[in-house]
């Protein structure tokens, strides 16, 4: 069942006035390479020869995949906080037509972790690993990215974010 639907009572008093939900998905943060900033330069030394950052980050990416791009302080670390929390962290991504909110949601109550103005969300993307189907890649206007999981061997979930977030 859909988190918009099972949890329709704790999500209401979440949106503002008029406020409609687009998207509401179950997901959490599957830690992988964490960077500061992208990579770039070239380097060489005798010892391990000629050294690509770019080339290095690609690979990764194809391997593993990189999970947060961004410093302290950036939109992307401050979303990975909210999901880090083992009690009381954000297990949901909600998605209105002005805001993204990271939001716990239990039987019992719903309340946002986090939020930004939607303004600040600069694109979604489905983008699988291995045994990471659902695993979807937010950019944000500050330049940092954040990668989250929607669904270990489906990505139903993942789909539904990307189509929402447009």
């Amino acid at each position: 069942m859909r988190p918009e639907r099972l949890y329709s009572d704790e999500i209401a008093p979440l949106l503002a006035a008029g406020e409609q939900l687009a998207c509401a998905v179950t997901v959490s943060y599957f830690a992988g390479e964490e960077r500061s900033a992208p990579v770039t330069g070239v380097t060489f030394d005798p010892l391990n020869g000629l050294d690509v950052g770019a080339w290095n980050a690609a690979a990764e990416r194809m391997v593993g995949g990189v999970s947060l791009i961004g410093a302290p302080g950036s939109m992307g670390h401050a979303l990975r906080d909210a999901f880090g929390a083992f009690n009381g962290g954000a297990n949901h991504l909600l998605l209105t037509g002005g805001r993204l909110m990271a939001a716990e949601l239990t039987s019992e109550k719903g309340r946002v972790v986090w939020q930004s103005d939607r303004s600040a969300l600069a694109g979604v993307r489905h983008q699988p690993r291995a045994l990471q189907r659902g695993r979807v890649v937010l950019g944000f206007s500050d330049g940092s990215v954040l990668a989250l999981l929607a669904g270990m061997f489906f990505a139903g979930e993942a789909r539904r974010l990307v189509a929402a977030a447009g």
